[in-house]
C-alpha cells in the first residue's frame, strides 16, 4: 500500500502521508496540496488512527521516516483502516521550530483535519491516537482535552518531560544542530520553552482521560517511561488503563520491536469493534 503525501497547516506547513482511506487525502486546491502517491479507497466509516512518532536524538533522516512510514502502512494494512501520520514541526519535510506547546498544537491541528476530511466537520468521528516516545505523551495531553480522541495508546512515553534531555542546558542547541529548531531567534524566550515541560506533562492532564481506553507499553529499564511511571500514570487514569511491560532486552526505541507494533495492532482492532469488516480496503 502506498502513501499519499500532501501539506496542510499555512503556519507552519506539516508534510503528512496517510494511508488506506482517500477521504484523508485533500484534493488540490482544498487543505492541502497533493503530492505524488496511490490512492485506495474504503468503506466510508468516519474511523481513523492518528500516528505520533517519537522526538529523534539526531535528525531526521531519511532511514528514520521510512520506519514511520512502514509502521503506518503495516496498522493500515493490518487494521484496514486510514492512517494519518504527520511529521510535527522542525521534523523532516515540515516547517517549524521543534517545542512540547507547537507539537500539542499541531497534533491538535491534525485531530481536526481528519474530522473534517472524514466527515465535514461532524464531531462524531472516531479517531485512535497511536503515538511513541515524546509524541505520544503530546498525544496524551491533547487527547485528554478533545473527546474526539476515543483512546490512545503509546510506546514509551514519559509521563513527564521535566526529567527528560529536553530540560538539560544545552538541548536548545542540539536540538538547532539537529534541525528541530531551524530559527536563529526560536525560542524567544528560553525560560519559556522549559516551563512548557511541567505545563503540558501528561501526568497533569491524564485525569480527563477516565473512561477512555488507553494502553502505554513500556521497557524494563527505561529510566523515563519506566513501568513505575506508568503505573503511575495508569492510577491516575483509571481502570480503562492497560500497561504492557516488555523486557530489558526489547530496543529502547520501542517503534523498532515487531512486539510493541502487534500489540499497539491488536489494541486498535480490540477498540474498533468489526473494523476490518466495516473498513476493509477496497
Amino acid at each position: 500500500m502506498k502513501s499519499s503525501s500532501f501539506y496542510f497547516g499555512s503556519t507552519p506547513r506539516l508534510f503528512v502521508t496517510a494511508y488506506g482511506n482517500d477521504k484523508l487525502v485533500p484534493h488540490k486546491g482544498e487543505i492541502g496540496q497533493p503530492a505524488e502517491g496511490e490512492r485506495r479507497d474504503v468503506a466510508p466509516r468516519p474511523r481513523a488512527i492518528l500516528l505520533a512518532h517519537w522526538l529523534p536524538t539526531g535528525s531526521w533522516d531519511e532511514e528514520t521516516d521510512e520506519l514511520y512510514e512502514g509502521v503506518a502502512d503495516r496498522l493500515a494494512k493490518s487494521c484496514g483502516i486510514g492512517v494519518l501520520a504527520p511529521r510535527l514541526r522542525g521534523v523532516g519535510a515540515s516547517e517549524g521550530d521543534f517545542s512540547i506547546s507547537g507539537w500539542c498544537r499541531d497534533i491538535a491541528s491534525a485531530i481536526d483535519y481528519v474530522t473534517s476530511a472524514l466527515s465535514g466537520g461532524d464531531t462524531q468521528v472516531e479517531v485512535l491516537g497511536v503515538g511513541f516516545g515524546i509524541g505520544g505523551s503530546c498525544l496524551l495531553s491533547v487527547a485528554a482535552g478533545d473527546m474526539r480522541v476515543r483512546g490512545v495508546a503509546v510506546a514509551g512515553s514519559p509521563s513527564e518531560f521535566a526529567n527528560s534531555i529536553l530540560s538539560r542546558e544545552g538541548y536548545i542547541k542540539r536540538a538547532r544542530s539537529a534541525g528541530l529548531i531551524r530559527s536563529q531567534s526560536f525560542p524567544p524566550d528560553p525560560h519559556s520553552w522549559r516551563r512548557e515541560l511541567i505545563a503540558y506533562a501528561p501526568l497533569h492532564h491524564a485525569r480527563r482521560l477516565q473512561n477512555r481506553p488507553v494502553l502505554l507499553v513500556c521497557r524494563e529499564g527505561d529510566k523515563l517511561a519506566s513501568p513505575m511511571e506508568m503505573e503511575r500514570l495508569a492510577e491516575v487514569i483509571g481502570d480503562s488503563c492497560e500497561i504492557h511491560t516488555l523486557p530489558r532486552s526489547a530496543p529502547s526505541l520501542l517503534v523498532k520491536s515487531d512486539r510493541v507494533i502487534s500489540v499497539l495492532e491488536g489494541w486498535v482492532k480490540r477498540n474498533f469493534d468489526g473494523v476490518k469488516k466495516a473498513n476493509a480496503v477496497v
